[in-house]
């Protein structure tokens, strides 16, 4: 009985919020979840676990601050992480590219020059 209380408490004011995108598979004529796909997410709910990609506990005042939108997607995030450039890695190749498009721009008209195109 305590472990049971002990546990509502724990769970009050939280939602478990389970992202089963990377798991199903592709069917025809239907999409399905594999056996080891259910496993896995009833081993979550059961558990009570937030696991990376698919599973995250909720608390209500963030649902509330979302206007109570429960989509997984929205607190679950399946992505890969992004990776960033150096801004002046960026802009060195900016430059470089703007060079070459000046360049290039240059041979063009003299090209046009010859061939009696006015540019």
């Amino acid at each position: 009985m305590r472990l049971t209380t002990s546990r509502k408490l724990l769970r009050a004011r939280r939602v478990l919020l389970v992202n089963a995108s990377r798991i199903f598979e592709k069917g025809d004529p239907n999409n399905f979840i594999p056996d080891e796909g259910i496993q896995r997410i009833t081993d979550t709910l059961l558990g009570w676990n937030e696991e990376e990609k698919l599973s995250r506990i909720v608390e209500h005042a963030e649902l509330k601050k979302n206007d109570y939108n429960i989509y997984p997607s929205l607190y679950i995030h399946t992505s890969d992480a992004e990776t960033y450039r150096p801004i002046s890695e960026i802009v060195e190749e900016l430059n470089s590219i703007e060079l070459e498009a000046r360049k290039t721009d240059e041979a063009l008209r003299k090209i046009l020059k010859q061939l009696g195109v006015g540019v």
